[in-house]
């Protein structure tokens, strides 16, 4: 987005509500990436993920965006209940 603002050469105003976009969160990107311009530049990291299996009885406590907070056995949270829920909250 800072890229189509700055080769279009608006107003940062302009082109903001032009795009439907706000001028301050484009502001405060501008000034996020232009403080990090002398930075080293992220390296890539190989993750591996290891199976795991998730025995029933143990507690878990998931913290969701908005202070959604869900307690419970881990066996009794059926995994697809618990995605289809993070998908919907997430819609908000």
């Amino acid at each position: 987005m800072l890229a189509a603002w700055r080769e279009s050469e608006m107003s940062l105003n302009g082109f903001a509500r032009e795009s439907g976009v706000g001028a301050e969160r484009l502001r405060r990107w501008r000034q996020r990436l232009d403080d990090g311009a002398d930075a080293t530049p992220p390296t890539f990291v190989p993750m591996a993920f290891v199976p795991a299996a998730v025995v029933g009885g143990a507690p878990v406590a998931l913290r969701l965006p908005g202070g959604v907070e869900l307690e419970g056995d881990a066996g009794a949270l059926p995994v697809a209940w618990v995605a289809a829920l993070v998908r919907e909250l997430g819609k908000t």
